[in-house]
């Protein structure tokens, strides 16, 4: 249960640059908070499960397998899993179980990352600023997320992929059914499955 009370982001695990032939598998990890100050898109409540770094390197043949992730805050940005940097990640996730996070299953901002296979769920919005955000966020090229199930209450939508200039991502064989009516408890005012905008050589099918 890793908890920060300084401000500064909490992570259970931290995949560095560089990395190469890592395999998270079969774990636990859950109850992530380090706390927030109810201000999206800055590093204070950028709480992770799992986030793989490639600022200054690349990482290679990073596996995470048959994990179950779940009770991640604060709201205004508690991902599970996060890949940040402008390097490539050769990082796989495939079967794991995501439920009530606070704003993403998957934030992916590093290229060469496939989402495979997993249940992502939640149903939080208990308070007005809990529903998620959203099950898998694309922000890079060369990503594909592939049969996963994703269930999500009043979310802005299922799964994005963007912004402008975005290239070469799949997005297939998904299910997703985002339900309940939007309402003060939504992120945005409206919710969709998907939303992408911008891409390029992109295919989206079969969902």
């Amino acid at each position: 249960d890793p908890v920060s009370d300084t401000g500064a982001p909490a992570w259970a695990v931290f995949i560095r640059d560089a990395s190469s032939n890592v395999t998270v598998t079969n774990s636990k990890i859950h109850d992530v908070d380090g706390g927030g100050d109810g201000l999206p898109a800055n590093t204070i409540g950028a709480n992770r499960c799992i986030y793989v770094r490639t600022c200054d390197a690349s990482v290679s043949n990073i596996l995470i397998n048959n994990c179950e992730l779940h009770d991640i805050g604060p709201w205004e940005d508690g991902d599970a899993i996060a890949m940040y940097g402008g390097y490539n990640a050769d990082v796989t996730i495939q079967y794991c179980h995501f439920y009530n996070f606070y704003k993403r299953a998957c934030k992916v901002q590093a290229t060469g990352v496939k989402i495979i296979g997993n249940l992502i769920h939640c149903d939080w919005d208990d308070d007005g600023v809990n529903a998620p955000a959203e099950g898998v966020g694309i922000l890079a090229s060369n990503c594909e997320v592939r049969d996963n199930i994703i269930f999500l209450r009043r979310a802005s939508w299922g799964i994005s992929m963007a912004p402008a200039g975005t290239q070469n991502g799949v997005i297939t064989g998904n299910i997703i059914d985002i339900y309940g009516y939007p309402d003060t408890h939504c992120r945005t005012s409206i919710t969709r499955s998907m939303y992408c905008s911008g891409l390029q050589n992109c295919t989206i099918s079969d969902n």
